[in-house]
């Protein structure tokens, strides 16, 4: 049986919602893919950070879509393969930074600055506050 067909049975075995299946099967195809069509068996613990840290520093995915990517990775290891995965130390995806636009009024995504993407100029104060309050953490998460 593919590879692929072994993971929608396992999560029709567990009953998962459909979307959830349909969502897992993208994320391990975008990661067997993502090592040129290597089959997960030969793969392991260093791979799966390698292509999550991707998803963070190149793709630039939020935090959440991460999380998502990591559920599937976990699920196809521990659930279909049947092989444990050891500590991840992949760098973590970014929370998006919400809050009120004063220009608008309405509660939106704000990038901060130095980071990709854009913001209202009216927002400049605004923003520099939340990144002067931002938490510090350690090893540039």
């Amino acid at each position: 049986m593919k590879l692929l067909d072994q993971v929608r049975g396992v999560l029709r075995a567990k009953h998962y919602a459909y979307r959830t299946e349909q969502c897992y099967v993208q994320w391990i195809i975008r990661y067997i893919r993502f090592f040129g069509v290597k089959h997960p068996n030969t793969m392991g613990t260093s791979e799966i950070e390698q292509f999550l840290t991707h998803l963070a520093t190149h793709d630039k995915v939020a935090a959440s879509t991460q999380n998502q990517a990591l559920g599937a990775l976990l699920f196809l290891y521990r659930d279909v393969l049947k092989l444990e995965v050891g500590d991840l130390n992949a760098v973590r995806a970014r929370h998006p930074v919400l809050s009120s636009c004063p220009r608008t009024g309405r509660i939106e995504r704000h990038h901060v600055p130095g980071e990709k993407g854009s913001y209202h100029p009216d927002c400049r104060p605004m923003l520099s506050n939340v990144v002067q309050s931002r938490p510090k953490t350690q090893g540039g998460h």
